[in-house]
């Protein structure tokens, strides 16, 4: 994945967010062609709550629209289940109206708020 990781989403130091990912969390990737086209990067190790954390979902611009953000939370949903964890929580910036209407859309809810982002779950 790395080198495929400038074609359309930008984070400093990616690699190490990738192996910090792969040492405690989960990445799904989805391809097309055998080009990356989505991931999804979560957590479901807080055994205490239950609760599963999305980090981060990204999907490239031209593939925008078109369900891959759809199949990427469903698989979330569906192996947070299956380690027992009974929310999925996450961070959405409050100026990120696009993906605050997605997450609302699937139905996750503001459980509360920061200055800049709001904190929203969904029970599964």
């Amino acid at each position: 994945m790395k080198s495929q990781k400038d074609a359309f989403f930008s984070i400093p130091d990616i690699d190490s967010y990738i192996d910090k990912v792969m040492g405690s969390g989960n990445l799904v990737t989805h391809y097309n062609n055998g080009k990356l086209i989505g991931f999804v990067a979560f957590y479901c190790n807080d055994e205490t709550m239950k609760h599963a954390f999305v980090s981060l979902i990204v999907v490239s611009p031209e593939m925008r629209n078109t369900g891959i953000s759809c199949s990427l939370l469903e698989t979330v949903v569906f192996m947070a289940k299956r380690k027992g964890m009974e929310k999925v929580r996450l961070e959405v910036k409050k100026n990120n109206h696009r993906a605050f209407g997605f997450y609302e859309k699937h139905g996750f809810k503001v459980n509360s708020q920061t200055e800049i982002s709001y904190i929203m779950e969904l029970p599964i």
